[in-house]
């Protein structure tokens, strides 16, 4: 088993002008504090809540546990562990949580199950029949009642649960595709095999709008999509964001974006840092190296460290 500590800061982004003649420069000032720490084991995702608490998710064959702490100090508030069947075509399961910890939802034998995370009371939620004979590689829960499902033959689908129709599709000229990603109305598909990653705006209404397509190089270790429809991805050196590289300290395995152009980045190196295209690499957090997982908002850092 392996032991994730993640620990929790509080970050404070200063930018300060000083102004010179005939020009003048900006230095960027970061001031962090810990707040605290959290024992716990296998996680394989974290992302604070639209609410601001603290989500990891962790996967140990076919369990996976939702975890739900304070971002305040770290106290845990909510747990769940979820059996999860395995299908004869995805030995490995497929399952999706939502972005407020709310709803899980896994692929099983006839269909997709969606129900509460934490429900009040016993719930049956039925599950939704499958459309396609193809077997599905990933799951996104989009927003109420909406759920993205992506087929191994690349066909997307946006599915309504509560008419239990599908909404809108597109085929994509893609090969073994990965993981979605999702970030309220946006989408993010790529490609284990070929290197492309497909970003699309869902809307309001029932669509899938290409907004970005970029081809990643093949040393791709992680992904991240931001609430503007902004991708990054790092690599062993760099940091791409919409495909522009920025150097990095070392192999980046967890990122996360902070604001509109600044990304928190940890991996193979000691230390969290900010990355952007206007500066250098700024220390945002002391760690250890082999940070796995990391979340970020406004003012709010947290990355988990195997040890």
């Amino acid at each position: 088993m392996r032991v994730i500590a993640v620990s929790i800061w509080i970050s404070l982004f200063l930018a300060l002008a000083f102004f010179a003649m005939p020009r003048y420069e900006v230095s960027e000032h970061l001031q962090a504090k810990a707040l605290g720490n959290i024992e716990t084991a296998d996680i394989s995702r974290l992302w604070f809540s639209p609410s601001g608490e603290l989500v990891g998710i962790g996967k140990a064959g076919s369990h996976i546990s939702i975890h739900v702490w304070a971002s305040g100090n770290g106290a845990q508030l909510r747990e769940r562990t979820v059996e999860l069947p395995s299908t004869k075509e995805m030995a490995d399961p497929v399952y999706a949580v939502s972005s407020d910890a709310s709803q899980v939802a896994w692929t099983a034998g006839a269909g997709v199950h969606v129900e509460d995370t934490f429900p009040a009371a016993k719930q049956n939620a039925p599950s939704h029949p499958f459309r396609r004979p193809v077997p599905i590689v990933s799951l996104a829960l989009t927003g109420s009642s909406r759920l993205a499902a992506l087929y191994r033959d690349g066909e997307l689908e946006l599915w309504n649960l509560a008419s239990d129709t599908v909404t809108a599709s597109k085929p994509l000229p893609i090969k073994e595709p990965g993981p979605l990603l999702s970030n309220g109305p946006y989408l993010a598909v790529s490609s284990l095999l070929s290197r492309d990653v497909f970003v699309f705006d869902t809307g309001i209404g029932d669509k899938l709008s290409v907004v970005e397509y970029t081809k990643y190089p093949p040393e791709m270790l992680s992904v991240n999509l931001s609430a503007l429809a902004r991708l990054a991805a790092g690599t062993s050196e760099k940091l791409y964001i919409e495909g522009q590289p920025i150097p990095a300290p070392g192999p980046i395995h967890a990122l996360a974006y902070c604001d509109r152009n600044r990304v928190l980045v940890g991996g193979d190196f000691a230390g969290i840092f900010l990355l952007s295209r206007a500066s250098g690499p700024v220390q945002a957090a002391v760690s250890n190296p082999g940070t796995t997982v990391l979340a970020a908002n406004e003012t709010l850092l947290a990355f988990g460290t195997s040890w």
